[in-house]
Formats: structure tokens, C-alpha cells, sequence
């Protein structure tokens, strides 16, 4: 009987837009684009049981690496991809006794990253309508940047999602990015490790502020129980 274990799948991606394209609101990759590439990312698998807390310091070994100068063409790279994600999807995860889906967490995922991989595996034949529906629901999605929501004040009473550098000034201060548009640049350069380097930096800063919400919820709740269980002595 194959052993029980719950992961977290960490992950990140990057792309490239040509100079006619760089001018477009919001997330200006289209992967329906033709003259847009999708230029792969990592992925890295947690074990819930060992690897979320703060004293991890060896990530490399658990990092799944795809990137198109790797690959014959971007369509070979988005196959590599999807593979590897059915391969996720078959692995048993259990949290107690109870089967769950796998996990994806990342910053902004959801109105980026994980749609472009639907649009990517239908645009390559991979997936039709129909069987990108079910694809997606085998898989659950954490996506820091709302749950970061509750980790700040919030003066309003409009809540939204908190960008990237935001998440990563209170959670790895040291460490923030330039936005993603200067993975163009580098690309263009053919500084490909240069961008290799940087999205494991992400994966890396992205698992720390995972842990760092989980110790600030552990946080909340312990002052929480706290408080409810002086104003229960005092009402008495």
C-alpha cells in the first residue's frame, strides 16, 4: 500500500511578450498569442509533514525545473508540463485519514499562472473544453496574495488582493523582485540562467511566506482562544 503524505505544490512561472505586445493592461502574455511565448517555470513539492517551516534551507533538490530552451519547441515544453501535473494528480494525498486533491500555491496564481496552463493545454490539443473542466477540479489552489488579505490592515472596506512585493516586504524582507516584465529583457539578453535563478528565488520566497501566514494564523487564533477564554472567566 503506497504510503500516505500531503504536499503543497509550489510554483512559478514566467513568459515573454514582444515590444508590440508590452503596452497591454494587466497581464499582457496571451497564451492564445502566437507571437508570445510561454518560457516555462519550476515547480517544487512540500511535504505538509516536513518541509513547511522556517528551517528549510536546501530547496534544490525538491525543484522540477522546465524551460524552453530546454525543449524542442513550446509545445514539447507545455507537454512536459502537463505531464507532470497528471503525475500529480494520481499521487494519493491525505490529510488524516481523508483523501484530498493536490495542492497549488503560488502568489497571483489565479488570475494568471493557472489559467494560462488551461489555455495552454487546450491551445496544444492536450485538453478539450470538456476535459480541461475535470483536469482543473482534480487539483485544489492556494493563492497567497488573497490570503495575505487578512495578514494586513485594511483601512477600507474594499478587499483585494495583495501584489507580490507587498506579501514579500513583510515575509522576506531581504529579498523583492523587479516585476516580471524584466524577464523580457533578460530573455532577450538569452540571460537564461539569470531567469532560472530568479524563479527558484521566487519558489524560494513564496514557501517562506506560506510559512509565515501559517505562523501568523497559528498566531491569531492562539490570541483568539485566549480571549475568549478570559472573557468567559469574567463573565462568571
Amino acid at each position: 500500500m503506497a504510503q500516505k503524505k500531503t504536499s503543497v505544490v509550489f510554483f512559478d512561472l514566467e513568459y515573454y511578450v514582444p515590444e508590440e505586445g508590452r503596452s497591454r493592461q494587466g497581464l499582457a502574455y496571451n497564451p492564445w498569442d502566437s507571437e508570445s511565448l510561454f518560457l516555462g517555470g519550476c515547480f517544487m513539492s512540500a511535504s505538509a509533514s516536513h518541509d513547511l517551516h522556517d528551517e528549510m534551507d536546501d530547496y534544490t533538490p525538491k525543484i522540477d525545473a522546465f524551460w524552453l530552451w530546454n525543449y524542442e519547441s513550446e509545445a514539447a515544453l507545455v507537454e512536459a508540463v502537463f505531464s507532470y501535473l497528471c503525475q500529480l494528480a494520481e499521487e494519493k494525498n491525505f490529510n488524516g485519514s481523508r483523501r484530498v486533491s493536490p495542492l497549488l500555491c503560488g502568489i497571483g496564481i489565479t488570475h494568471s499562472d493557472l489559467p494560462v496552463l488551461l489555455s495552454l493545454f487546450k491551445r496544444y490539443g492536450l485538453l478539450s473544453d470538456s476535459s480541461a473542466f475535470v483536469f482543473q477540479n482534480r487539483f485544489r489552489s492556494l493563492d497567497l496574495s488573497q490570503l495575505a488579505v487578512a495578514m494586513f490592515n485594511n483601512t477600507t472596506g474594499f478587499l483585494y488582493p495583495k501584489a507580490k512585493n507587498t506579501i514579500l516586504s513583510k515575509y522576506t524582507p531581504d529579498t523583492l523582485f523587479e516585476s516580471g516584465r524584466e524577464v523580457w529583457s533578460l530573455y532577450d539578453q538569452k540571460k537564461h540562467r539569470t531567469i532560472e535563478e530568479r524563479v527558484v528565488e521566487e519558489i524560494v520566497c513564496t514557501h517562506r511566506s506560506y510559512v509565515g501566514m501559517l505562523g501568523d494564523i497559528r498566531h491569531l487564533k492562539a490570541l483568539e482562544q485566549d480571549d475568549r477564554e478570559l472573557r468567559q472567566k469574567y463573565k462568571a
